[in-house]
């Protein structure tokens, strides 16, 4: 038990990860899975292409990383589901 304590203590709760825990935990418990595995997916996939970026290849300069792409579509669809499963119910 007080090694679940000092986890706890000890955890950066002002991550990005804490949030993506708590929307996957409170999709589960709604039962909500398409969502839950769209944002599991989305995060899967974001954390997997950090290192891609699109250049420009006349400049030479950075476009965009790919990451924010993914994260992006990932939320978009997210909000569909979300929206669509409110007009459902």
């Amino acid at each position: 038990m007080e090694t679940i304590s000092n986890i706890i203590r000890e955890y950066n709760w002002e991550s990005p990860f804490t949030f993506i825990i708590v929307i996957l935990i409170s999709m589960a418990f709604m039962r909500k899975w398409s969502i839950f595995l769209l944002v599991l997916i989305t995060s899967l996939v974001g954390w997997l292409t950090q290192d891609f970026i699109i250049i420009n290849m006349d400049t030479e300069r950075q476009l965009v990383s790919l990451p924010v792409i993914v994260y992006g579509g990932g939320g978009l669809l997210f909000v569909i589901l979300v929206l669509l499963s409110f007009y459902k119910s």
